[in-house]
């Protein structure tokens, strides 16, 4: 068993891993002399400080949490509720197919001993009221105010690149599917992957393991990210994207020195680099792509191909 300790903004988190997986995650008042640096706990402090910056919104650590058979089910369904959204415990109830065990639901919450990872605070009362929680109703409201449920705030994520990327992919600012899922391209009818896997070769792209999908990618030194960081936005569609601020290319071109062509996906990726980069578009062999956004009726998606290709083949090519 390894334990170390994570000074969040919430408090001091306890981490206890055994056998590879993450056990207990849990407030305390000071930590001990244990403090043990396993390349588990390295990673899980990691995420962490991602989560408490907003740069992460799922977490990616095998856990085993202690606990009834009931009290797993629960956890199980805890997991299930994304980022920045609530569920009742009447919804969490039903959906465990025991509509009678609220009280039961409440007590297995607090039972919960790995905390934010299993999201027991993101359960709250039918009333909206917040319920209870163990550590505190100032820490669950904490905790869903880091993750900040209005709607209309939009924030990219990192990019997938590597020093072998010689073309740089980048599109407006992720949809809500996207967001939600922290994936490019996550809506299953914009027509992204299905363009880049016949460029590539790899018809079946769009079927793959996301996590398959980026290394794909990168093996055809393609790299990903988006013009915005930050803006607001109600649905997906760019022309309602007000407030957006850009992300730092320029640094992320000096970074990867060896990308020399930038696509960009669809008319707002185009206007907001143009914007904000105008010495880039010089610079760099750049070219405003036709959207693959279900919005974009216009071309098929033999059109996409054919117009992506001309520009893509290349570049990877070299």
């Amino acid at each position: 068993m390894e334990k170390s300790y994570y000074k969040s903004p919430i408090g001091v988190l306890e981490i206890i891993c055994e056998n590879d997986a993450l056990i207990s995650l849990k407030l305390v008042k000071n930590a001990d002399k244990s403090d043990n640096e396993t390349i588990l706990i390295k990673e899980i402090r990691r995420q962490l400080s991602e989560y408490f910056s907003g740069e992460r919104k799922v977490f990616n650590i095998k856990i085993n949490p202690q606990g009834t058979k009931f009290q797993k089910l629960v956890w199980k369904e805890l997991q299930k509720i994304q980022y920045g959204k609530t569920k009742s415990y009447s919804e969490i109830a039903a959906a465990i197919g025991n509509k009678n065990a609220q009280r039961a639901i409440g007590s297995a919450c607090n039972k919960n001993h790995i905390l934010i990872i299993v999201p027991c605070h993101r359960v709250i009362s039918k009333n909206g009221n917040l319920g209870g929680f163990e550590y505190g109703i100032n820490i669950k409201e904490k905790l869903l105010n880091l993750e900040n449920i209005t709607k209309d705030e939009c924030k990219s994520f990192a990019p997938s690149i590597d020093n072998n990327s010689r073309i740089l992919i980048l599109g407006s600012m992720p949809g809500v599917k996207s967001l939600e899922e922290q994936q490019y391209y996550a809506h299953p009818q914009n027509r992204f992957w299905q363009v880049i896997g016949s460029i590539c070769n790899e018809t079946k792209l769009h079927e793959f393991d996301y996590d398959v999908k980026l290394k794909t990618l990168l093996k055809n030194n393609i790299a990903l990210w988006d013009t915005i960081k930050t803006c607001k936005r109600e649905g997906s569609l760019d022309s309602d994207i007000q407030n957006e601020t850009p992300n730092d290319i320029k640094s992320l071109l000096k970074k990867y020195p060896n990308i020399k062509t930038i696509c960009l996906n669809g008319n707002k990726s185009y206007s907001a680099f143009k914007k904000y980069f105008p010495n880039l578009l010089e610079k760099y062999n750049c070219f405003k792509m036709p959207s693959t956004s279900p919005a974009n009726a216009r071309y098929s998606l033999d059109k996409l191909i054919e117009e992506w290709s001309i520009y893509v083949k290349e570049a990877i090519n070299v």
